[in-house]
């Protein structure tokens, strides 16, 4: 049985976690799994609860600066954080190491040794000294996951010997558990709404402004003139950045001061049964200003529900029928408000359109396909 180190610089839940933990449930009995990540969140225990074993570890969480003095602090910090690694790895002796994201790939890279390494590109890179160095490192890798067609392109940047080591492999959504979810009545009992109110209306993404939740409150307050009874949700916790709290405290400000949304916004924070979630919405709006792929999109097809969408990143490729219906410019609020009213004014305009998606998601998006294609590279190591 092969022995598989998974490494994750961050035990908060994310996109990246949610699909590290979707995909452990199906690993944990053909290899032996250990995941390394720090203590400061909840993975550790969403690990644990799945049997699997959690190597706790010190890493600092690194963000995007000009100023010298922190970046030479990022970089002593990733040293450390690499050697710690390194006596990880020493322990446990795995075949391979899966690094689960672009910050997790450069740690692993400085001290992986000999040990074949899984790069997952699950974020957009760009340009500039520190892309340089990122691309460089990344040649360390056996194998690059991209998630969408987009990210690869990006990451990638033309250089030849990482297109030649790169593989998209797209994250996979557990139709099960969206399928085992037959009635929505225990959502609106928790929320109190009652048989005539709606259309009911989410967002779904931790708490940032590139999420895009001031652009859906924007747009609430205008489509609630045309639907007086609509309620809105937004579905996400305050994770990363303290200016994500000073940004929710703006979103909180806006929904108190419009007296149409008083009362008719709800901020869920993390919302444990997110199918859930997603399936009690008539309509499901993701203005992200930029996006890897698109979960939130591709789950809301798979529950058959529409998504109003941004034309970004790797979004795209996920909506493969009449796309025009639910794309839109990114932070154009007047083209949210106009596509969501034309489907809540008239849903048969969509009905075939939808259905399309729907079967076509479900077919290239399972988790089940996502798992062969992770399970071929692993075979192959």
């Amino acid at each position: 049985m092969k022995r598989i180190l998974f490494f994750n610089h961050s035990s908060e839940i994310g996109g990246a976690e949610l699909s590290l933990l979707s995909l452990l449930d199906k690993l944990r009995d053909k290899y032996e799994i250990f995941v390394a990540a720090p203590l400061n969140g909840p993975l550790d225990e969403k690990v644990k609860t799945k049997g699997i074993q959690f190597i706790p570890i010190k890493v600092v969480q690194i963000r995007k600066t000009r100023n010298p003095f922190i970046l030479l602090y990022y970089v002593i910090s990733i040293y450390f954080s690499s050697m710690n690694l390194k006596r990880v790895i020493r322990e446990i002796h795995p075949d391979f190491i899966h690094a689960n994201s672009i910050r997790s790939g450069i740690i692993a890279s400085l001290c992986c040794g000999k040990i074949p390494l899984i790069w997952h590109i699950r974020d957009i890179l760009g340009t500039g000294v520190l892309g340089i160095v990122i691309r460089y490192l990344a040649k360390k890798a056996r194998i690059i996951i991209h998630i969408s067609e987009f990210l690869k392109k990006e990451f990638c940047h033309g250089n030849l010997s990482l297109l030649e080591k790169s593989v998209v492999i797209y994250n996979g959504i557990d139709l099960k558990k969206i399928d085992s979810i037959t009635s929505t009545e225990h959502f609106r009992n928790e929320f109190r709404i009652n048989n005539g109110d709606g259309p009911l209306i989410g967002i779904v993404g931790y708490i940032a402004p590139l999420k895009g939740q001031e652009e859906f409150v924007n747009a609430a307050t205008k489509i609630i003139r045309n639907f007086p009874e609509a309620k809105f949700f937004i579905a996400g916790d305050i994770l990363f950045r303290r200016k994500n709290r000073r940004f929710f405290k703006k979103l909180k400000r806006i929904s108190e001061t419009d007296p149409n949304l008083k009362g008719n916004l709800f901020f869920t924070g993390y919302y444990n049964n997110i199918y859930l979630f997603i399936k009690s919405m008539d309509l499901i709006i993701q203005p992200s200003w930029i996006e890897g792929w698109g979960r939130t999109v591709c789950e809301s097809f798979c529950c058959k529900v529409p998504v109003i969408c941004s034309e970004i990143g790797g979004i795209p490729e996920i909506i493969k029928f009449e796309p025009e219906r639910y794309l839109v410019p990114v932070k154009d609020v007047n083209a949210i408000v106009e596509k969501s009213l034309k489907i809540l004014k008239n849903p048969e305009s969509i009905k075939s359109s939808l259905e399309q998606n729907y079967i076509y998601s479900r077919k290239e998006f399972s988790i089940e396909k996502h798992y062969s294609g992770i399970q071929g590279i692993y075979n192959e190591l």
